[in-house]
């Protein structure tokens, strides 16, 4: 009784050991965590938009175009958002972009992302200035 209870023992661990092994490699990333992001979008005023045009509503356009910055981006590592994230709130420097391998190619997706949002149907509506309470109706 012994030898087969430690046969079935033994048997139940080669066919364990002997599953797929799971590699972290294979394993898919976290997502990224965009708190400090979505922060730094909204305040990033003068670095996203200049100085915005007299009635247009800043906060839903940031609400809109920070909403979509956070999808666009959202395949990215943490390290990649975190060197965006430090672009938005002007912490980064020339040294720090440098210093980060593929920066170059990030700011170029992060361009493209930016372009995307901008002309999307979600902000660009709400570029346009609201027109004033008195002004004839068309």
């Amino acid at each position: 009784m012994r030898l087969r209870h430690a046969l079935a023992v033994f048997i139940a661990a080669l066919a364990v050991s002997a599953g797929p092994a799971v590699r972290a490699e294979d394993q898919p990333a976290p997502a990224a965590d965009f708190a400090a992001f979505n922060t730094s979008c909204m305040g990033a005023t003068s670095f996203l938009l200049g100085e915005p045009p007299a009635g247009v509503d800043v906060g839903a356009v940031f609400t809109a175009l920070c909403g979509c910055l956070a999808t666009e981006f959202a395949p990215l590592s943490q390290a990649d958002l975190d060197m965006l994230t430090a672009d938005l709130n002007g912490t980064a420097t020339k040294e720090s972009r440098d210093a980060y391998a593929g920066y170059p190619e990030l700011a170029s997706k992060a361009q493209a992302g930016l372009n995307s949002c901008f002309t999307s149907d979600a902000v660009m509506p709400l570029l346009k200035p609201a027109a004033p309470a008195d002004a004839p109706k068309q």
